[in-house]
Parts: structure tokens; sequence; C-alpha cells
């Protein structure tokens, strides 16, 4: 379960789409005047992150095709996060210098697909190794 490094991936996804809820573009979704950005960023990123948790305890050799799809099923909520923190930071204006931290917001949703991408990498190689050595064992 925690000796592979997506589970590294895994977890710090999680801890990144948490760790989002307390930055400045989350305050800025906060006062979406349409009141449609901020439930679906919330939504998406607490799924990604819930399901990026679930898939960590899914490590098992059997069932590394099942991790490697709840994984993926993580990554369409991460992307759609993603992108809703992009389209909060093109509403709050003329991007500069000032708005570092914001950009800086997105960015860690940014990390947080890639790392999941890693781990799915990291799952597939695991899942070539234990066919290959099925393959030996018949």
């Amino acid at each position: 379960m925690i000796q592979r490094p997506q589970t590294v991936y895994l977890a710090l996804t999680a801890v990144l789409n948490l760790v989002f809820f307390f930055t400045p573009l989350f305050t800025h979704a906060q006062a979406d005047p349409g009141d449609w950005l901020f439930p679906m960023l919330t939504v998406a990123l607490a799924f990604s992150g819930v399901i990026s948790v679930y898939a960590i305890f899914l490590f098992q050799p059997k069932k590394i095709p099942t991790q490697i799809k709840w994984t993926q099923y993580g990554m369409i909520f991460q992307a759609i996060g993603a992108g809703t923190a992009i389209a909060v930071l093109f509403t709050i204006g003329n991007l500069g210098s000032q708005h570092v931290g914001e950009i800086s917001s997105a960015g860690i949703l940014l990390i947080g697909f890639f790392l999941q991408f890693m781990a799915v990498n990291g799952m597939k190689k695991d899942n070539r190794k234990l066919k290959s050595v099925d393959r030996l064992r018949d």
C-alpha cells in the first residue's frame, strides 16, 4: 500500500488540493457573483482528493487496473478543478505581479494533475512488471 512512488504522488495530490482551500484564489472563487464557479471548484477538488486517497488503499497486485481507473477518474475531477480555478484567475482582471499568490494557487492544482499523471504511469509500469513475472511463472 504505502511502498510505491505513486502512493507519494497521490498523497501529495490530496494534500495540495487541501492546501488550495487556504489560498487567495479560493477566496476570490468564494466571491463569485454567478455562484456557480465556487461550488464546482469545491466539489471537483474534494472528489479528486478523496479519490486519490481511495486509490492509495487499492494497491494490491490484482487491483492495479482498478487503481488506474480510479486515479484517472480523479484526474478528470482535478482537471475540472484546475480549469475552474484558471477561469476564476482570469475573472480577477489584469494579471500582474500583484497576483502572484493567485497564479501560484492555480499552479498548485496543475501540479496535482501532473502528480496524478505520474502515479498512473507508475501503476501501468507496475502492471507490466507483474504481467511479465506471471508469464515467467506459467
